[in-house]
């Protein structure tokens, strides 16, 4: 199931409405509550921070996760804010917020990536000419014609 919470501030009431809405695999939404909140409430909520806002809009038979309540703060914030001639109603999708989640935290990944190489000192990095990369095979031949030589001075002695 997908959900979408349409939120609609109506100045005449001075209430805010939320609704909640299922999508289900037939892509149709089917309405599965709906309930309003004091404007004043909202407006006092604002002056308070997100927390109290999430607060006010999650409920125990409407409780959208975080990450979506969080965008629903951003609409509220839309809604009662300085602009709030131009909006009265918006909605918020859920998946619309795991799929921007997921992109973001892509690009974190890739910018960590970058980061790395920049934050190692100079020093530190090798060069191809730090490297020894001397063939140990022809270590080994070098040992044993030693070996043969001290050999060859134990005869002649």
């Amino acid at each position: 199931m997908k959900y979408r919470y349409v939120l609609t501030r109506d100045d005449s009431k001075n209430k805010l409405t939320i609704s909640e809405f299922a999508r289900g695999v037939d892509e149709h939404l089917s309405i599965m509550g709906s309930r309003e909140v004091d404007g004043e409430a909202i407006q006092a909520a604002l002056s308070q921070g997100k927390m109290a806002v999430v607060d006010i809009l999650r409920t125990h038979g409407m409780y959208p996760p975080e990450h979506v309540a969080m965008d629903m703060v951003d609409l509220v914030n839309q809604l009662y804010g300085p602009n709030r001639e131009e909006v009265k109603e918006g909605y918020v999708d859920e998946i619309d917020v795991i799929v921007e989640e997921v992109f973001k935290a892509e690009e974190v990944d890739e910018s960590d990536d970058d980061d790395v190489d920049d934050d190692m000192p100079e020093e530190d990095i090798l060069e191809s000419d730090d490297l020894d990369l001397g063939d140990s095979s022809d270590d080994s031949a070098d040992s044993a014609d030693d070996n043969d030589d001290d050999s060859d001075d134990d005869v002649l002695d």
